[in-house]
C-alpha cells in the first residue's frame, strides 16, 4: 500500500480510502448493504491490504440516498467510453483507471465503496497505473459541469 499525508498534519493514511456507505445492517439502507459477516471479512481484507483510512460518515447509517447526480447522463457516457478506452491501452480496470485519476488530480486518497474484497484488491491494483497529463486532459475534455 502507500500512504500519503492527512491535510497539513502528520497522520498517514492509505492512498485508498474504504467507503463505509455499504456496510450495516443488510437490506435496510441499499440492497448492496453487506451484513456483519460480510463486513467483517472486507474490512479485515482491506487491512491486510494496509488500507487504514475508513470514512464513516453518520449519513451512511441514517439512510440517506443519493439524488440524481448518481445517475449518468447521456453527455457523460462519452467521458464513460474513454475510460473504457484508456482502461483497455493500460490493460487495467475502468474503476482503476478513475482512481488513476483522482490521484493525478491531487487527491490523497479517493474514497472507494467496495461491498467485496476484490474491488479492494482492484483498487490496490490501481497503485500500477499512471496517467499522462495528455491522458488526464484526454478524459477531461467532454465534461460539461451539472
Amino acid at each position: 500500500m502507500e500512504y500519503t499525508k492527512l491535510g497539513s498534519t502528520d497522520i498517514k493514511i492509505s492512498k485508498i480510502c474504504v467507503g463505509c456507505m455499504s456496510f450495516g445492517k443488510a437490506g435496510t439502507m441499499h440492497d448492496w448493504t453487506l451484513d456483519e459477516s460480510a463486513t467483517e471479512e472486507v474490512v479485515k481484507h482491506a487491512l491486510d491490504l494496509g488500507i487504514n483510512f475508513f470514512d464513516t460518515a453518520n449519513g451512511y447509517s441514517a439512510g440517506t440516498l443519493r439524488s440524481k447526480t448518481d445517475r449518468i447522463e447521456m453527455r457523460d457516457m462519452e467521458i464513460v467510453r474513454r475510460i473504457q478506452e484508456l482502461a483497455e491501452g493500460h490493460g487495467s480496470k475502468m474503476q482503476q483507471i478513475a482512481l488513476a485519476w483522482h490521484w493525478a488530480k491531487g487527491v490523497a486518497s479517493p474514497i472507494v465503496g467496495g461491498t467485496k474484497m476484490s474491488h479492494y484488491d482492484d483498487a490496490a491494483g490501481a497503485l500500477d497505473v499512471t496517467l499522462t497529463p495528455e491522458e488526464v486532459v484526454y478524459l477531461e475534455e467532454p465534461y460539461l459541469p451539472h
